[in-house]
């Protein structure tokens, strides 16, 4: 038979271990001042209402250790003085809800252990929970967790790592209520994780929620601004993390680095850099040095024949001037400084103030190498 005790006031608790109740069991808006105990019973109303118990308040904890509710569990807007216990506990009901604790507030722990399995909704959305301690094995299926609005203080027990609360998570499927994503729940996992002291783990949720938020903000978008925010989401996501691991920029940096002082050393080694300056660009001695010994060239900018200075032991143009007496006092190229200077936008080592790749050099890769070097600046802003 079905049990009615809607605004039942009690100076105890109420107890139905065993019990078998072949309808709805019904607590609406009833307050006790003990458990309500429920170890071992039977609810059954397939397709409706099992166990009702909106608003209802306890002083002490609801045990359902055990207990099979084939129907829904309702607790929305409950307050349990102590915990929610269901280890053990089946709660049945496909394609609805089948345990329902929308706006319940727990003060102790909710329990979901030791067997326990929930075919069919488990709704904690808008729930205040103090502590949680599940199995993954008691989980319900994909699509059937809602945690949006849901607060919690800790795990007690139960995977307590990144990579499984993550697959906890992924069991929501916010397609089925119209919405694209919910990012309060990965805040309220990484809040959690990091007031236990799983700082790791903490951002690897908040890295997993941008990556899933930006895909929903992209998903609503028109093509082309599609496409934009792809390749800038791609970017952060590579570098940064979303600006989670800022840690990662010196890293690339550091690789760039590494990569400009090789680019530009072989530069320098093949005559692929030059003075930055027009006045040692004009000078004589730098447009000698552009002709061997013994060869004629001209002066642009005085219109003059100058004697050729690179002797047969200049390798290339840069060495011949350096090698000049006019070129002795010029500060030397430095690959290592170089490439720094060029890469960190708010640091002046005065090395790009007097060199830059000359595009024009006898080499195959000198015009890459001009090239490069605009690239090199831009990554570093």
């Amino acid at each position: 038979e079905a049990l009615t005790a809607d605004r039942l006031e009690t100076q105890g608790g109420v107890v139905l271990d065993g019990a078998v109740v072949q309808g709805e069991a019904r607590f609406l808006g009833a307050r006790l001042g003990g458990d309500l105990s429920c170890d071992g019973a039977r609810f059954k109303r397939e397709g409706g209402e099992a166990l009702t118990a909106d608003r209802l308040e306890t002083r002490g904890d609801v045990f359902l250790r055990g207990a099979v509710v084939q129907g829904e569990a309702r607790f929305p807007g409950a307050r349990l003085g102590g915990t929610l216990d269901c280890d053990g506990a089946r709660f049945e009901r496909e394609g609805g809800k089948a345990l329902f604790l929308q706006g319940a507030e727990v003060a102790g722990a909710f329990f979901l252990r030791e067997g326990a399995s929930v075919r069919g909704e488990l709704d904690l959305s808008g729930a205040r929970i103090e502590h949680i301690n599940d199995d993954r094995a008691c989980w319900p299926g994909p699509g059937d967790l809602l945690l949006d609005r849901c607060r919690y203080v800790a795990f007690i027990g139960g995977p307590v790592d990144a990579r499984s609360r993550l697959d906890w998570l992924a069991l929501q499927d916010e397609a089925q209520f119209g919405q694209d994503f919910w990012p309060q729940p990965y805040e309220q996992l990484a809040k959690v994780f990091r007031e236990m002291g799983h700082a790791a783990d903490a951002r690897a949720v908040l890295i997993r929620k941008e990556k899933l938020q930006r895909r929903a903000r992209r998903a609503r978008m028109t093509p082309p601004g599609r496409a934009l925010y792809a390749l800038r989401d791609g970017l952060l996501a590579v570098t940064l993390r979303y600006g989670r691991a800022p840690m990662l920029a010196g890293a690339w940096l550091l690789a760039l680095a590494v990569i400009g002082f090789a680019l530009f050393d072989v530069a320098a080694q093949h005559g692929a850099i030059k003075p930055n300056t027009g006045y040692t660009l004009r000078a004589p001695e730098w447009v000698a040095c552009g002709a061997a010994m013994g060869e004629t060239v001209h002066d642009p900018a005085t219109g003059e024949t100058l004697k050729g200075r690179r002797e047969a032991e200049h390798g290339t143009r840069l060495d011949c001037f350096l090698a000049q007496p006019e070129g002795r006092n010029y500060p030397r190229f430095d690959a290592a400084i170089y490439s720094l200077d060029t890469l960190l936008p708010i640091v002046d080592l005065e090395m790009q103030d007097f060199w830059i790749p000359d595009e024009t050099a006898d080499w195959p890769y000198a015009e890459a190498t001009r090239w490069y070097l605009w690239l090199h600046i831009g990554l570093g802003w």
